[in-house]
């Protein structure tokens, strides 16, 4: 209106840097950072700025966004994490290996496996997993973000990623024939932005 001044309330959200906005990776408090910049650009109420972790996806989603300013952090972590099926042959580049099925494997022996340690308890709960396992390709969305969340709030989760920092690469070896619609790769990319890797 005329006369009125218009004022916009500065504000800067420093996210927790483990996900990155926009919420190109998932992450529930990284969505409703990204449901914010969509009001505001929208409304065009505040001077937002949004400080989060480093992801080329998430800097080139950011360029659609006209009303708020990104500042993209970059974190260094010495670990590389990689994923690959119980049956194929180690490699010394495969550095730890870290067994991520929550049941054995159909068909291997013990004695066979090469691996370092089985963590089950990064896995997805029993209740999960049997849910997904009814229908992976209609489940899978879904299945992912709850996964995200139950590595979220798990402290096992926590202390693994503590474990595995003095390792230059850790290798998650999984059963699964799918290689796309699994959960290690969501594993995969979970340790991948806690430990700060885009």
């Amino acid at each position: 209106m005329k006369g009125e001044r218009t004022h916009m309330r500065k504000i800067c959200i420093i996210t927790s840097m483990i996900y990155p906005i926009p919420a190109v990776k998932g992450g529930a408090v990284e969505g409703l950072v990204e449901l914010l910049v969509r009001v505001n650009e929208k409304y065009k109420k505040l001077d937002l700025t949004v400080v989060s972790l480093y992801d080329s996806g998430a800097e080139k989603e950011s360029r659609k966004y006209k009303n708020t300013k990104f500042v993209y952090i970059k974190k260094k972590a010495m670990t590389q994490i990689k994923i690959k099926r119980v049956y194929e042959d180690p490699e010394a580049e495969d550095g730890y290996r870290v067994l991520v099925d929550r049941l054995w494997p159909r068909g291997m022996k013990k004695e066979y496996l090469k691996y370092d340690v089985w963590e089950k308890d990064i896995t997805p709960s029993p209740e999960l997993r049997k849910w997904f396992h009814e229908d992976t390709a209609g489940h899978w969305e879904a299945f992912s973000d709850m996964y995200r969340k139950e590595l979220e709030t798990s402290e096992a989760t926590r202390n693994f990623l503590v474990s595995i920092k003095p390792y230059k690469t850790v290798t998650l070896l999984y059963a699964s024939k799918e290689p796309v619609r699994n959960h290690a790769r969501i594993l995969q990319q979970f340790l991948e932005a806690s430990l700060g890797q885009s």
